[in-house]
């Protein structure tokens, strides 16, 4: 398993704000795909109308990728 640092914004109610977020998973394929659970069970439980988020940096950081 890796770290990531996954690089992300919220909309919600018309106010933009840019968060990151640390997770484990062994590529970037299966971080992206816990990252985008995460953010949309953490950021938006009870979305509205207009409220979403954006996915905008997946980044390894290990020194040793493989």
């Amino acid at each position: 398993m890796k770290h990531w640092k996954i690089s992300y914004s919220v909309k919600r109610m018309g106010e933009i704000k840019e968060k990151d977020l640390i997770l484990e998973a062994a590529n970037i394929d299966d971080a992206l795909a816990k990252a985008h659970k995460a953010v949309a069970t953490m950021e938006l439980p009870n979305s509205k109308a207009g409220d979403m988020f954006s996915i905008w940096d997946v980044g390894i950081m290990e020194d040793e990728v493989f």
